[in-house]
């Protein structure tokens, strides 16, 4: 075989294969930002629910501290 032809069907396969990788590559780019968004969505939905928690925990603490007060204040006077 004509060595010419052989180089020349070497640098078509590796034409070939540099093709398919930046196909794949370009899928993999895709992904990745799609990936960067999903994250970063549930980045914010975390944030959100970490404050609704932490509001309601106050709120809670509050109620409780008010409880005690009431509760405090009727055997310190020793109201039953």
């Amino acid at each position: 075989m004509d060595p010419q032809k052989e180089i020349l069907k070497y640098l078509k396969n590796i034409v070939n294969k540099l093709v398919r990788l930046d196909d794949r590559m370009s899928v993999i780019e895709k992904k990745m930002m799609m990936l960067g968004r999903a994250n970063s969505q549930a980045y914010q939905r975390v944030e959100q629910v970490v404050r609704c928690l932490t509001e309601n925990q106050s709120e809670v603490y509050d109620t409780l501290c008010e409880s005690a007060g009431i509760i405090e204040a009727g055997t310190f006077f020793g109201e039953n």
